[in-house]
């Protein structure tokens, strides 16, 4: 809770509110006015409630993804240093293990092309 100071002295408590996250949700829902319009209390709830959960699902995902390809990345530049000494075998065995994340990428953003363009 926020308040606010009277002249008098007295405090005035007010309910903060984020309206980031209301101003997103408009920015959103701006193509389906006419739909939304024609919905029930209940069904609009319900709407909002699936569609903030499948982005949060979808968020969640590229989050993970992101973090698996600078995990692997370090893990091959570990590799890298390490097979100085040892040949190739450590690079081959990270690449194959990392290659896995190279093809879920591939399945959920697109071709590997787009991949490696979205990196640069």
């Amino acid at each position: 809770m926020d308040h606010n100071h009277q002249a008098d002295g007295s405090i005035i408590y007010v309910q903060a509110f984020n309206t980031e996250t209301a101003e997103q949700l408009n920015a959103w829902f701006g193509g389906y006015e006419a739909q939304l319009n024609k919905m029930t209390d209940y069904n609009h709830d319900f709407f909002v409630h699936c569609i903030l959960f499948l982005y949060q699902e979808e968020w969640r995902y590229r989050r993970t993804q992101e973090n698996l390809k600078v995990q692997c990345k370090e893990r091959r530049e570990r590799a890298k240093k390490r097979g100085q000494n040892r040949g190739n075998m450590i690079i081959d065995e990270v690449s194959s293990e990392c290659s896995s994340l190279s093809e879920a990428e591939a399945s959920y953003y697109g071709s590997e092309d787009d991949i490696s363009e979205n990196e640069e």
